[in-house]
């Protein structure tokens, strides 16, 4: 018993110990680094036809009623 009271004191301290919060020193004030350059992503081909099959199969049911707030495709209202 007294093992197994131990082994769960020495347990839940290093739980604790582990997820406390730990304060750090501000580190001091040096000048920004300069931001790094990146090439534009490159942007995929568009396939008109191939998204307006995809909505008529999946999103036109719901738009064309206005199901939950959906908006009405040429409604220019919403």
């Amino acid at each position: 018993m007294k093992m197994t009271s131990l082994v769960l004191a020495v347990s839940l301290t290093a739980l604790l110990a582990a997820c406390g919060k730990q304060e750090t020193a501000a580190p001091e004030a040096s000048a920004p680094a300069a931001p790094e350059a990146t090439a534009p992503a490159a942007t995929p081909a568009v396939e008109p036809a191939q998204g307006k099959s995809v909505f008529n199969k999946t999103c036109a049911m719901c738009h064309a009623v206005g199901a939950a707030g959906a908006p009405k495709p040429g409604d220019l209202a919403d």
